[in-house]
């Protein structure tokens, strides 16, 4: 009677939640953020570079980019995802 009943409800969402796997397989937890990278020529203007930019140096600038982290590093900040569902008998009526 259960998995009847389970069928029931599982049907219409199943192609969704198929979606969704394929969308959540895909996401690969990034191991870095976006990084300053100094000595540019052209970007926002490092504070510390201004003495030398004074005196001629024309790289005083620097930029977010994304840095590759090395293949061997192992990931130090995974992500995790986690849903909340609210499957109570308060959520079965929106009136």
């Amino acid at each position: 009677f259960e998995n009847d009943l389970y069928e029931r409800f599982y049907a219409p969402v199943a192609p969704e939640i198929d979606q969704l796997r394929v969308v959540l397989q895909g996401v690969e937890a990034r191991a870095h953020e976006r990084e300053w990278v100094g000595l540019q020529s052209f970007g926002d203007l490092d504070d510390n570079r201004l003495v030398d930019g004074a005196a001629g140096d024309r790289l005083i600038y620097r930029r977010r980019a994304d840095v590759p982290p090395d293949p061997a590093s192992p990931q130090t900040k995974p992500k995790r995802l986690r849903f909340v569902l609210d499957v109570s008998g308060s959520m079965y009526r929106f009136n």
